[in-house]
């Protein structure tokens, strides 16, 4: 006969009800008790499950989160399709105008064919070297008149070149290219009191050019200036100048070989070296609408809470590129806005060769579109100083935007002959000099670093 067991929960009681779940023995008064626990468990579950059931029918029967998400994605459509048309209209005007200009400019050089040579027919005053212009003439106004008939390029917009920001490794004895997104990831931007900034068009010309370079570095080298760009820069000057010790030690430089040079055979261009005490965030190039490979160099650099953004052009060059200039410089404008992104903590300068004389129509139409800057020449020095940088013009600029940053001082460089070579003549005046009885310096010319003179400007940067 088996042994009876006891209630496995009191104990005492004879075990005389078997649990086939928990394959326990129960009393009668324990076993009730474990049955009304397990049904109030169940009890429990259908509460959950009918609170899951009203969730359910909640989201069937209200719809309105699918309509209201479709409303949002419409509203969005409307505003995105809205803004491309404003943009798009104010590119289309952009674009006429720019086409009619040119149409413009053209007929205008035909009249002025056609009267010069209505005027040689009449008088009969003209020898083979008007007929050679005439000749030089009808072939560009079939140039420009090609130009015009092609279907017109037209981009929507210009992807900028990341360049490599270059520093030389003096332990590998070689430049070295940086990724921009990784130099200076590690460093704090340094507390400076002051910058200074040079712009220099250092002549891509050949004639006198050991002597011209070895002149440029001695300004440039004790300049000790913090940014320093360099128009007409050509492949052989850069080697020359790469190789200089004192860039070596203290620059940053946006190119080392003319591999951002854009213009082909002539080859030359834009370069900036930028101090290794300035936190350099990236170097950009922008391609300008040009027929001579001109662009905009840009640099982004910290000053501790100020943005700086350093740009460097040479504007097209000939008197009759106004309107190319004219694209140019809202190019210029256009990119300044865009990486400015509307923050006040923002320094802008702009230099370089803007190929125009600071005097005269063209200037009061070009700096309409850059009528919140600053020509820097004009506020420190007066207008009435002309400070000609070049053949009795000021075409050199350094213009410039800021609400923190402080000008103090601009100034001419390159101002001192560095020699002086024979003057180049016709057979008429060396005959002349050789009867002449005044010999002393008449038949020398002076030597400067370029045909053009630098500027260097500097800032106090104490407000930031």
């Amino acid at each position: 006969m088996a042994t009876p067991k006891n209630c496995s929960k009191c104990t005492k009681g004879k075990g005389s009800f078997f649990c086939i779940g928990c394959e326990e023995y129960f009393c009668k008064k324990d076993y009730g008790d474990h049955r009304a626990m397990m049904d109030n468990e169940l009890d429990r579950f259908i509460e959950d499950c009918n609170t899951l059931q009203e969730k359910i029918n909640t989201m069937t029967q209200n719809k309105n989160f699918d309509s209201l998400l479709l409303t949002e994605i419409d509203n969005w459509e409307e505003t995105i399709i809205d803004k491309v048309k404003k943009v798009a209209e104010q590119v289309r005007e952009q674009f006429i105008k720019l086409a009619s200009a040119k149409e413009m400019e053209t007929k205008s050089k035909f009249e002025k064919y056609r009267q010069n040579l209505n005027q040689l027919k009449e008088t009969g005053d003209f020898v083979e070297h008007d007929l050679k212009y005439l000749e030089l003439t009808v072939y560009q106004l079939n140039q420009d008149l090609k130009r015009l008939n092609q279907p017109l390029e037209f981009e929507l917009s210009q992807h900028p070149q990341t360049l490599p920001i270059w520093h030389y490794d003096a332990g590998k004895h070689q430049w070295r290219a940086d990724d921009p997104a990784t130099t200076h990831h590690h460093i704090k931007p340094k507390v400076q009191r002051f910058l200074r900034a040079i712009t220099y068009n250092i002549s891509f010309s050949k004639e006198h050019k050991q002597l011209r370079f070895q002149g440029l570095s001695s300004i440039l080298q004790h300049s000790k200036a913090d940014i320093i760009c360099l128009q007409e820069m050509t492949k052989s000057i850069l080697e020359q100048l790469i190789s200089e010790p004192w860039v070596q030690q203290h620059y940053f430089v946006s190119d080392i070989d003319g591999s951002t040079f854009l213009n082909g055979q002539e080859s030359y261009g834009v370069v900036m070296l930028i101090g290794k005490s300035l936190y350099l965030r990236r170097l950009l190039a922008f391609p300008f609408h040009t027929e001579q490979g001109r662009q905009l160099l840009l640099a982004e650099i910290q000053l501790k809470t100020e943005k700086l953004l350093v740009g460097t052009v040479h504007l097209e060059s000939k008197q009759d590129k106004e309107t190319i200039r004219s694209h140019q410089i809202q190019t210029c404008q256009s990119v300044f806005n865009k990486y400015a992104m509307n923050q006040p903590n923002v320094t802008r300068l702009l230099m370089g060769d803007f190929s125009m004389d600071a005097v005269g129509p063209e200037n009061l139409k070009q700096m309409n579109i850059l009528k919140n800057w600053t020509d820097l020449w004009e506020k420190l020095n007066g207008a009435n100083n002309r400070g000609w940088t070049y053949i009795n013009a000021r075409v050199d600029r350094i213009m410039f935007q800021s609400l923190r940053t402080i000008p103090i001082k601009i100034r001419m460089i390159g101002m001192t002959p560095i020699g002086q070579a024979p003057k180049r003549k016709s057979f008429a005046q060396t005959i002349s000099s050789i009867f002449s009885l005044d010999k002393k310096n008449q038949d020398m010319t002076q030597i400067f670093p370029s045909d053009h003179f630098g500027l260097m400007a500097d800032f106090d940067l104490s407000r930031i």
